[in-house]
């Protein structure tokens, strides 16, 4: 196994030992029990409230270990001077990046993982069947979680943790409003506001494609090859992300 092979097992032992990741897995799985009793006292179809409480706790829960959990896995070998340690070893700088985004990447799927089955259990228990779509909604789920942690690794390559973690969660808030601002635009806005308002859509990553959780929750048909050309998107842009940071990183001075 080459060198980012190894680091990115490392990585993942150490996040599995780091208490902030137990802590946010353990509330999600919590908040998603809660559920159960939540639809005991709620008019409604207690399955979709299962569905759209649990879903969203894989992205909540999904995104604060992607965001919070990796920043200070990664910034902290530079803080403790780790990082002069490890480029020692026969490992690229580009594979050191490489390692410590599939050790995360592996905490986010086994939470992600983890917390889907535990929702698909507990509407088994409600509904007395499996329900698979929703494993479709948790695979763009983990799809856009890659991409979130690809730009918090950018960030990190040269800026400190506390602005790297506002930055992500700012274009985290753009990334799911550029379709809805544009469409307002396109209908009321001037020249300016629509060419602005079509780079914004362009640029910034769109977490819109990645969110099916109404198709899913209210059993509704998804778009022809929605997920093949969301998972085109979602690569080709973790991977853009991934370069970028390679290439910051090698030039990197410590």
């Amino acid at each position: 196994m080459k060198g980012w092979g190894f680091l990115a097992i490392a990585t993942f032992k150490e996040g599995v030992r780091n208490k902030v990741f137990y802590n946010l897995f353990f509330f999600g799985l919590l908040i998603i029990a809660a559920s159960l009793i939540l639809n005991q006292m709620t008019v409604g179809d207690a399955g979709k409230i299962i569905k759209d409480l649990g879903l969203s706790c894989i992205n909540i829960f999904g995104l604060l270990i992607a965001v919070f959990v990796g920043t200070n896995l990664v910034y902290r070998e530079f803080e403790d001077k780790i990082i002069f340690h490890l480029l020692t070893k026969p490992i690229s700088r580009e594979g050191y990046l490489l390692g410590k985004f599939l050790g995360v990447m592996g905490l986010i799927v086994i939470n992600g993982l983890i917390m889907a089955i535990a929702t698909s259990s507990f509407l088994l228990a409600v509904e007395g069947k499996f329900f698979w779509p929703i494993f479709k909604a948790v695979y763009l789920i983990l799809l856009e979680l890659s991409l979130i942690f690809a730009l918090t690794l950018f960030f990190s390559t040269f800026m400190r943790p506390q602005v790297s973690i506002f930055s992500v969660l700012i274009i985290f808030v753009i990334g799911h409003s550029t379709t809805e601002v544009r469409t307002l635009i396109a209908s009321k806005g001037d020249y300016l506001s629509k060419l602005m308002a079509d780079m914004a859509y362009y640029i910034f990553p769109n977490f819109d494609h990645f969110d099916i959780k109404t198709q899913v929750v209210h059993n509704l048909p998804l778009l022809p090859f929605h997920l093949l050309w969301t998972t085109l998107y979602g690569l080709c842009y973790t991977a853009l992300l991934l370069l970028f940071a390679g290439i910051i990183f090698k030039k990197k001075e410590f």
